[in-house]
């Protein structure tokens, strides 16, 4: 009877730790499954962000070559204005000199058309002197 007795509680022992390894196996099943699916996720969400990290370092690539370009068309511009500036600075610098060089030619057309028109009357006097005096003499 004891025996049997002993032997009925090693089975329900064995009955009992069975069920409770079974149990744990789930529990440890459902560990693994849930940490597959964290890892799934883990692995979506690192390849989201690389995706995204190549989307940013060409849209940055992009903006850097715009800013360039028109960083680049700008200076484009600039030059060519410079350009032009130094042109027309030029152009005015001679013409200045010309201004210059042709008022100093006026100046001296004028003195000597001063000049011309003084000896004009000098010799509109002395002719007028000279007719009066034959006028004279002839009378």
């Amino acid at each position: 009877n004891s025996e049997r007795m002993e032997r009925t509680q090693i089975a329900y022992q064995y009955y009992s730790n069975k069920q409770v390894v079974d149990s744990q196996a789930t529990s440890v099943e459902a560990i693994e499954a849930k940490l597959d699916k964290v890892k799934e996720q883990r692995e979506a969400a690192e390849s989201q962000l690389e995706e995204k990290d190549n989307e940013l370092a060409e849209l940055s690539k992009k903006k850097e070559g715009e800013m360039t370009g028109d960083f680049k068309a700008l200076q484009e511009a600039e030059d060519a204005a410079s350009k032009v500036l130094v042109q027309q600075n030029s152009k005015w610098q001679n013409e200045r000199k010309n201004l210059k060089a042709e008022e100093g030619r006026l100046h001296k057309a004028q003195k000597s058309l001063e000049a011309n028109v003084k000896a004009a009357e000098k010799k509109q006097t002395a002719l007028e002197a000279a007719a009066e005096r034959i006028g004279n003499a002839d009378s």
